[in-house]
């Protein structure tokens, strides 16, 4: 008779086995769903953070994801990561409500270049088609000839490259993100 009750303790274990294995491996993340950034400000000192969120195609959030942000190469400008930073492709998990931050240690810029968001399988959640830094010059550091390349832009012809909130205007706003950073 114990022998029997075990059978049946063990046939109603099995589907729940292979639900759990299941969903271990099934992919949470809906593009359709997920929303990331299409524009992102880095700075070399990783203070300014890349924000998304993972939902499944129910709109449920998917909790504990690996997700991850890959510099894809600039087909323009410059893009300069601190000494032994894992450059170009971050790693980063999902929070209780589908959250994911990054925060990329990454100057210069450009803005044909873009970043990823994907899965561990590969799908695509989101992309930023545009990056720009206040380290204008990717060599590392915002300082005075960050400055400088930001007044000719400022005072000058309008260059995205300066246009750090991507408003279509170059103004006190941009000259905020410089000020904020410089030093780093």
């Amino acid at each position: 008779m114990k022998s029997h009750s075990l059978n049946i303790s063990l046939l109603c274990l099995i589907p729940i086995l292979i639900l759990t294995a299941g969903s271990a491996f099934a992919q949470c993340g809906s593009p359709a769903n997920s929303t990331f950034p299409t524009h992102i400000t880095v700075c070399p000192s990783g203070d300014l953070m890349a924000v998304g969120q993972v939902l499944d195609a129910q709109g449920n959030p998917c909790i504990s994801s690996t997700i991850h942000m890959q510099f894809n190469n600039p087909a323009a400008g410059t893009l300069w990561s601190a000494p032994g930073f894992p450059f170009p492709l971050l790693t980063s998990s999902t929070s209780l409500n589908g959250m994911v931050s990054f925060s990329p240690m990454v100057g210069g810029c450009s803005m044909a270049g873009s970043v990823t968001f994907f899965d561990p399988s590969g799908v695509v959640l989101g992309t930023a088609l545009t990056i720009n830094s206040p380290d204008l010059n990717g060599d590392g550091i915002v300082n005075l000839m960050d400055l400088s390349l930001f007044a000719n832009a400022f005072f000058g012809n309008y260059s995205p490259n300066a246009d750090f909130n991507m408003d279509g205007v170059i103004n006190l706003a941009d000259l905020s993100y410089i000020a904020q950073h410089l030093g780093h």
